[in-house]
Parts: structure tokens; sequence; C-alpha cells
């Protein structure tokens, strides 16, 4: 609660402060305030469409069944900045909740392949997708590099 009220007061003082409107964003999700959270990180990417923004946008809408918007935004926070590997990891996560394996395994290993701390998010979310297939032994296999 303390962080959405120093970024409201943040926002008063600069009504259009894309970060104000996306950390507001946040902070209200987790708060359990999804519309407002939405709205917020919406109107923080219409003021500034950076990778970030993008990337956190289109991760809340996939998480809340908005693959398609999700994926466009995905995809724009990855063309802005190809090294964003969240916004990969975040996007295997589109193509998996869309059903599309091959590209889901593809931006998950680019995620791994980073060597990053989204590695190990990345290899137990490709274990996950190995599992959905029912390819038990390559999901085990997937978890040994864990």
């Amino acid at each position: 609660e303390q962080s959405v009220k120093l970024c409201l007061r943040a926002l008063q003082l600069d009504p259009n402060n894309a970060r104000g409107f996306g950390t507001l964003g946040l902070a209200l999700l987790r708060l359990g305030s999804v519309d407002d959270a939405l709205e917020c990180l919406r109107i923080a990417e219409k003021l500034e469409p950076n990778p970030t923004t993008c990337s956190n946008l289109g991760s809340v809408l996939n998480d809340f069944g908005d693959t398609l918007a999700a994926s466009k935004l995905l995809k724009k926070a990855i063309a802005l900045n190809p090294f964003n590997i969240p916004a990969f990891l975040n996007m295997g996560n589109a193509y998996f909740t869309s059903r599309q394996k091959e590209y889901a395994e593809k931006c998950y290993q680019t995620s791994i392949d980073s060597k990053s701390e989204y590695s190990v998010v990345a290899l137990n979310n490709l274990a996950l997708l190995n599992l959905s297939q029912n390819q038990v032994e390559k999901a085990s296999n997937t978890c040994l590099h864990l």
C-alpha cells in the first residue's frame, strides 16, 4: 500500500510519468486490483512503449487470458530490444498458453541460453511444456538441468 501511495504522489507531480504508472500498475496487481493495474500498465505503455513496459503489460494480459494482445506486446518488446530476456520468457509463456509448442520452446531456449537469472524459470517452464505434451522423459531430462 505504501508503494501505491508513493506512486500516486509521484503522478500528482508528473501526470505523464510512464514509469510511475508502470510501477503503480505492478503494485496494484500485487494488491489484487487487476482492472486498475491493467489500466495503469496500458497508460504506461501508451506514454512510453519501452521493452520493459511492453513486457510487463504483455505478461499480465497473458496471465489473465488475453493471449492475442499479450503476444503483440511481447513481440513489440522483443523488437524494441532483442536482448530483453524477460520478454522472451513471457513470450514463451504466451505461446505455451496458446499451445504453440515449437515457438514456446524457442523462446524458453533463448532464455535458458542467456544464462541469466531467468534461465531456471525457463527450464522449469520448458519441463512443464514437455509434460503437457506427455513427453515425460524429455521433461525429466529438462529437470536434470535445473
